[in-house]
């Protein structure tokens, strides 16, 4: 006769499994998932990385500056980590407290969310010398295009906003209590940017083209005389 007591301990266990599967169903349901409410692209350090995060068409991703591998990566729900910039040794941004530079902007300047693509800032050291000499604290900073409407996230443009060597410098940044995301608006639909210096042309205005590849230098309205 079959011992009642190891039935009865085979019935448990069973019940037991199946009631963790369907405990556990909901949480992998929700990988990916975008918490409610909140601005959660502000860069924030974790160890030895810099994460920032958006949400896009309903699904979390991240950006990750990895310090100690020196790769910025994406990390999608539908994909491994992709790595999409490394930075050459001596170019890391920490070195010149840059760290944070690299961020996806918020959802209040990302024209083009609905188009399956998200810009993000990135950054690194202006040179890979000793920090002496010229542009040996400088910073180049990039905005990005990345197309996520895709099985592989994928950089569609890269465009210089801020350089040492090119003299390229966004306005905002002088202050007291500077805020890195004051030279950038959403006007008429483009992301528009306010430099106080450009390649030698003083304080422009650039808008972001509608194919979102390239920066267009808005014209300086003269006064008419009357």
């Amino acid at each position: 006769m079959p011992n009642p007591s190891k039935t009865v301990a085979r019935i448990f266990a069973r019940c037991l499994c199946a009631g963790l599967l369907v405990s556990a169903t909901p949480l992998l349901g929700q990988e990916g998932a975008c918490p409610a409410g909140g601005d959660l692209t502000p860069p924030v350090r974790e160890k030895n990385r810099v994460v920032s995060r958006i949400c896009a068409a309903g699904k979390l991703y991240e950006l990750v500056y990895a310090i100690d591998r020196r790769t910025l990566s994406v990390a999608t729900p539908a994909s491994k980590r992709v790595v999409v910039e490394r930075t050459p040794v001596g170019f890391e941004p920490e070195h010149v407290g840059a760290e944070q530079g690299s961020r996806f902007l918020p959802v209040s300047l990302q024209p083009s969310l609905d188009q399956g693509e998200v810009l993000y800032l990135s950054a690194r050291r202006s040179t890979g010398g000793d920090g002496m000499g010229q542009c040996g604290a400088g910073v180049e900073k990039h905005l990005n295009v990345l197309r996520i409407n895709e099985k592989r996230p994928q950089v569609v443009a890269r465009l210089l906003i801020t350089s040492c060597w090119r003299g390229i410098e966004l306005a905002g940044l002088d202050g007291q209590d500077p805020d890195p995301l004051s030279a950038f608006s959403i006007v008429n639909g483009r992301l528009r940017i306010q430099f106080i210096n450009y390649e030698g042309q003083g304080s422009v205005t650039a808008e972001l083209s509608d194919d979102r590849r390239h920066l267009l230098i808005i014209p300086e309205e003269k006064p008419t005389l009357e």
